[in-house]
């Protein structure tokens, strides 16, 4: 397995376990897109879509910017976006899992 296979499978097994949340582990796992090997990975792509739609979420560091009214606002909504992504991002990392560990 590559360098880069290797950093997926750690992200996708971190997003599984919960150790990483739905929209931080997609903007995690888009950034391997870069790479031709996974430029039109659907799996990959699934990432992509769920990025594009929460790229105004704050996630880490970035919160410190943040008033806390305006975080809680946020969070609300961050968590209806994560719970309607959570099957399709855990579906593409249990795909990226049998296809890269195999």
């Amino acid at each position: 397995m590559s360098d880069i296979e290797n950093e997926i499978v750690s992200v996708a097994k971190k997003i599984l376990e919960g150790a990483l949340g739905v929209i931080e582990g997609a903007r995690i796992l888009k950034s391997f897109r870069v790479h031709s090997a996974f430029e039109n990975d659907e799996d990959i792509l699934v990432a992509v879509a769920i990025d594009s739609d929460s790229d105004s979420f704050p996630i880490g560091e970035m919160r410190k910017n943040w008033s806390p009214d305006a975080l809680c606002i946020k969070d609300k909504e961050m968590e209806l976006i994560q719970n309607y992504y959570r099957d399709y991002l855990f579906s593409a990392c249990d795909r990226l899992l049998k296809r890269l560990q195999n």
